[in-house]
């Protein structure tokens, strides 16, 4: 299983903290599936969360979740 089910996994148990290191152990492997978690429904009890928002933007996503990645020049 990737670490990003593993995330999903976590959060819907209610463990965030786990949910985090899943979360940060997909960035750390470039898990495609992280191009789901702008738009994941199951991620939204914790889009206000300072850590995930830090997680968008190490992903280059905008923190609000609308549009595509933004890119760097």
């Amino acid at each position: 299983m990737q670490p990003y089910a593993y995330a999903i996994v976590y959060l819907g148990l209610g463990d965030h903290e786990r949910m985090y290191e899943w979360l940060d152990r997909a960035v750390q492997e470039r898990s495609e599936d992280l191009v789901f978690l702008q738009v994941e429904i199951e991620f939204d009890p914790v889009r206000s969360d300072p850590r995930f928002i830090a997680v968008l933007h190490q992903m280059n996503f905008d923190a609000a979740g609308r549009g595509s990645p933004s890119r760097s020049s």
